[in-house]
């Protein structure tokens, strides 16, 4: 998916608004795909979706950043 892909890669930045119509015209593709995406980045909690803003790309609050790496350091000692 090519709007996770931008997320991920840093292309979209976190707490960006995420506009459907410019998503739909970014990807060359029609809205209801753009709105499916939406939803299912919802769903991988990449995105969230904020009071008359809409879909937003979601911030990383300090405690979830520790608990990444706190994994990652567990992981990497196996």
């Amino acid at each position: 998916m090519a709007i996770e892909e931008d997320i991920l890669l840093g292309r979209l930045a976190p707490g960006q608004r995420l506009d459907e119509q410019g998503l739909a015209t970014k990807y060359l593709a029609s809205r209801t795909p753009v709105r499916e995406a939406l939803r299912a980045l919802e769903a991988r909690q990449l995105i969230t979706w904020e009071t008359r803003r809409g879909p937003v790309i979601r911030q990383l609050e300090l405690e979830e950043v520790l608990d990444i790496f706190q994994v990652m350091a567990e992981l990497e000692g196996l």
